[in-house]
């Protein structure tokens, strides 16, 4: 494989406008991992690809990504990502934690994701933890999946406070998805809060495309609100969709108090020959 990438700073560390920490491989080999730690992180986009990488781009697997801090900050595009390329092989894992966690797109597809591009390979686990507070902000997503039949990987997001807010980016995905590639499958998506919301243009899901069954969908939470804001034109909810031959995944919510409201939905649906999910709240 690929040198492994150590970074460590005592008070900040800011990558903007093209800046990148990268464990990336172009060939066969495995890309490397890739560790960074300090106490403020600061991912900032702009007119070039920015963020942390570990994707193997030739025929090799993805490396791991392990990110440590007290506050992270995503914007602009910018983000933290391993995938593969390779028929066969598969896309690194990915293990974020933080006290506080922003992850703003300000209209652009900003985010934590793990995905494989090849027709057999297999998605990497994705870990997020915010001991304090997660926001998913206009475009800021947690995603993983598949495109093609390979294992498509697991989402498993805990927070004190998470909330979710697609106002301001319409045309980009706000939220956490288990995100299913043409004829892929997306993750199975494990989302664990004290408070969550829900919010306008913003959304938690899973589905498949393919013949394969959707991964299974669980949310648990003290308080859990879904607004859609009274707008019937951007889904805002919690979803198990499928689009393919294969059965949709199940949905699981448990809440001690839960809302929903102004357009807010909880669904699980079929656009092709497969079933709907089971739906348990």
């Amino acid at each position: 494989p690929a040198a492994a990438v150590h970074v460590q700073a005592g008070e900040a560390l800011r990558l903007r406008d093209g800046g990148q920490i990268f464990g990336s491989t172009l060939g066969d080999t495995d890309a490397g991992s890739v560790t960074v730690a300090s106490p403020r992180i600061d991912l900032q986009g702009g007119s070039a690809v920015t963020g942390i990488f570990a994707g193997a781009l030739g025929r090799g697997r993805g490396g791991a990504i392990a990110l440590d801090a007290t506050q992270l900050t995503v914007t602009d595009g910018a983000r933290i990502s391993t995938t593969t390329s390779s028929s066969s092989g598969s896309a690194g894992s990915v293990a974020v934690q933080a006290d506080r966690i922003v992850i703003d797109g300000r209209g652009l597809a900003s985010g934590i994701d793990s995905y494989a591009y090849g027709d057999s390979g297999d998605a990497g686990q994705v870990q997020v933890l915010a001991r304090e507070q997660l926001q998913l902000l206009r475009g800021g997503s947690i995603t993983a999946g598949t495109l093609g039949r390979g294992s498509p990987g697991t989402i498993d997001v805990r927070a004190g406070t998470l909330q979710l807010d697609g106002r301001g980016a319409p045309d980009s995905f706000t939220g956490i998805a288990g995100d299913a590639l043409f004829r892929g499958t997306g993750a199975a998506v494990t989302v664990q809060a004290t408070r969550l919301e829900v919010l306008e243009g913003s959304g938690i899901s899973t589905s498949t495309q393919s013949a394969r069954a959707g991964q299974p969908l669980r949310v648990i939470a003290d308080s859990l609100l879904i607004d859609g804001g009274g707008n019937a034109t951007t889904a805002t909810g919690i979803s198990a969709d499928t689009g393919g031959a294969g059965d949709a995944g199940s949905l699981t919510i448990q809440a001690r108090a839960f809302s929903v409201v102004g357009e807010g939905l909880v669904s699980t649906s079929t656009l092709g020959s497969g079933r709907g999910g089971a739906m348990a709240i």
